[in-house]
């Protein structure tokens, strides 16, 4: 795992606020959304925003931000798509950040409610 990619992205999703000062709405229903108003994404979506990923529109985006996260396919899976009992509408950003820092701090994927 890329620690220091990890905790750009926890970071990221605490303050809601890119690096460069564009903000968004985190979403995990949403790979990536993007209009006039903002951003809205995902977890996936959002590490590959900060990955550099340039096609966001042509898929792909899982195995990018795995990439970008270094971790594997099996946890990129947990991660991203599968939430255990939660539906993604229960995943807001609290939720999210906590089962990273998990993740992070553990190497398992956790989901749970706040």
């Amino acid at each position: 795992m890329n620690i220091d990619n990890m905790n750009l992205l926890i970071a990221t999703l605490e303050a809601e606020v890119f690096p460069d000062g564009k903000a968004f709405t985190f979403d995990m229903a949403s790979w990536i959304n993007r209009s006039d108003c903002g951003t809205v994404a995902c977890i996936a979506g959002t590490a590959a925003i900060l990955g550099g990923m340039k096609d966001l529109w042509l898929g792909g985006v899982r195995d990018f931000a795995a990439n970008w996260l270094d971790i594997d396919r099996a946890d990129s899976y947990n991660l991203f798509l599968w939430t255990g009992k939660l539906d993604y509408h229960e995943i807001n950003r609290d939720v999210a950040v906590a089962c990273l820092k998990r993740f992070r701090d553990t190497g398992t994927v956790v989901w749970l409610r706040k």
